[in-house]
């Protein structure tokens, strides 16, 4: 039998004693977006909420078209469990100036599916937070998807933009169909974070990367126009750097330079440092570098 609970107006939630658990048995619903099956709803009408201090026991947690709200202090668990299939366990859905503060986010075999997924939001942040995956799981998180989204409310127009992670950890994941952090959003601002994960990591479209620390994960992709400095890439297999990207004061493994005009300032590269395309490499500690032709008429000073 189908029970969710919706808050659709604006409500100021506060569970003082923390033992405040919602246990609704999930089992996902459509992957398209329409019915994630039982969930903890907090929709347009609540707009301008503060939720603080819930636990969401194998509950989907389900946040639609929401705008100027705070989720503080949240658990939001996941266990042996299908939820999330196609959407996310803990789903921002076509919200603007949400954000999650404070919140453990914890997904141990779910079927596969991602953990935390943003989805047509924009001016959102996720910060001082921690998302969790264990055994079967998807993308721990995912940030602007553009998928399964035949909830999307009419005339609301779809982007990803001005998004932030901040001082979060993000553990968990090997990789193939669980990455730390998968990104196809603009201008997401990814700083202070601490990555123990394998797989992939990504600054997205004209992304900024602060101050992060990687461990374990395979490939890190500073993308096109980004920026990314004071980085610390301690087990990372892989960066790659690509176009007009400005790249400083980092501690690299090993890193390729794959696009060109590309600014490569002060950073320390322990491995190999691979230019592949003409750029600008300056004042940088470099152990081993590899030329390939295409990059012979790179500056390097």
């Amino acid at each position: 039998e189908k029970h969710s609970i919706v808050i659709n107006k604006p409500v100021t939630v506060i569970s003082s004693t923390q033992d405040a658990v919602i246990s609704l048995h999930t089992v996902a619903g459509s992957l398209m977006g329409e019915d994630p099956g039982n969930s903890f709803v907090v929709n347009k009408g609540a707009s301008g909420s503060f939720i603080s201090g819930l636990y969401l026991n194998n509950t989907e947690c389900w946040i639609h078209n929401l705008y100027n709200a705070t989720i503080y202090n949240m658990t939001m668990h996941v266990q042996d469990a299908r939820v999330g299939s196609g959407v996310g366990q803990t789903s921002l859905r076509y919200c603007n100036n949400v954000t999650m503060d404070s919140c453990y986010i914890y997904t141990e075999n779910n079927g596969g599916s991602s953990s935390f997924v943003w989805t047509g939001c924009n001016n959102c942040t996720i910060i001082n937070s921690t998302v969790e995956g264990a055994g079967n799981v998807g993308n721990l998180l995912y940030v602007g998807n553009p998928y399964n989204t035949n909830d999307m409310p009419a005339g609301y127009v779809m982007s990803n933009v001005d998004n932030n992670i901040i001082n979060c950890t993000v553990r968990g994941g090997s990789g193939g169909i669980s990455n730390p952090l998968q990104n196809m959003a603009v201008r997401t601002l990814i700083q202070g974070n601490k990555f123990y994960s394998g797989g992939a990591a990504g600054a997205g479209t004209n992304g900024t990367m602060i101050d992060n620390e990687f461990y374990q994960t395979v490939s890190v992709s500073m993308t096109a126009n980004c920026i990314a400095h004071g980085n610390v890439f301690y087990d990372t297999t892989k960066t790659t750097v690509q176009a007009n990207a400005q790249v400083y004061d980092n501690i690299f493994n090993n890193v390729t330079i794959s696009g060109k005009d590309t600014l490569f300032e002060n950073n320390t590269v322990n491995g190999k440092l691979t230019i592949s395309q003409p750029n600008n490499i300056n004042n940088n500690n470099l152990t081993d570098v590899q030329i390939s032709a295409n990059g012979k008429t790179s500056n390097i000073t």
